[in-house]
C-alpha cells in the first residue's frame, strides 16, 4: 500500500484539501497544482496548455461517441 500524501491549497476564502493513497490521484493533483501556479504567476490570460501538455478545449476536434445508433 502506498503512503498517504496530503496536500492543502489556501486562498482568501477557500481551503482545498485532498488525501489519497493512489499514485494516479496524486499525479492529477500535481497537474492541478501546476495550473494554479501558472495562473497565479502569469495571470488569467496564461496559456495553460503549456503546463498540461494538451491543446486548449476549443481547439480540439469533436469526437463521435460509440453510443447507440438512431
Amino acid at each position: 500500500m502506498l503512503g498517504v500524501p496530503v496536500g492543502s491549497y489556501f486562498s482568501q476564502h477557500t481551503c482545498l484539501k485532498f488525501k489519497t493513497d493512489q499514485a494516479q490521484d496524486a499525479k492529477k493533483m500535481e497537474k492541478l497544482n501546476n495550473i494554479f501556479f501558472t495562473l497565479m504567476a502569469r495571470g488569467p490570460d496564461a496559456d495553460v496548455s503549456e503546463v498540461t501538455g494538451k491543446e486548449p478545449m476549443d481547439a480540439q476536434p469533436t469526437k463521435k461517441g460509440r453510443g447507440r445508433k438512431q
